[in-house]
């Protein structure tokens, strides 16, 4: 992040801290800073780039979590859909889950190819 060097180890913490979602006035307990600092930094273009850039850093972060959770995730539905001692309303709430995000992941692989195509496949 090249925002390390402009941006002072306090505004660093602060601007980790809220792309967290922590409120203005724990942000400046953690920066050990007043508020009214924080606000101040709030105006500055170089520091609201750097709440942007962690904030899609943790949202990056939770992806890649959650996409190394997932197939454990379909696994344990598959496991419920085809144990033969499980409960017909435990089957099919598992089904359900599966069925109602099929389609908008289908829809979005979709419009992704529509997007790279129309970016002309440099995606």
């Amino acid at each position: 992040m090249t925002q390390n060097k402009i941006l002072t180890q306090r505004q660093r913490i602060a601007a980790k801290a809220i792309a967290a979602g922590e409120t203005i006035a724990a942000v400046a307990v953690m920066a050990n800073v007043g508020r009214k600092t924080i606000y101040r930094w709030l105006d500055q273009p170089d520091f609201t780039k750097a709440v942007t850039m962690a904030g899609d850093e943790a949202v990056a972060d939770l992806t890649r979590r959650l996409v190394g959770i997932s197939m454990l995730a379909l696994d344990q539905l598959e496991t419920i859909l085809t144990d033969p001692d499980a409960q017909p309303n435990v089957k099919c709430r598992a089904a359900e889950i599966i069925l109602a995000r099929l389609l908008p992941l289908r829809e979005m692989t979709e419009i992704d190819a529509r997007l790279s195509a129309l970016e002309g496949g440099t995606k």
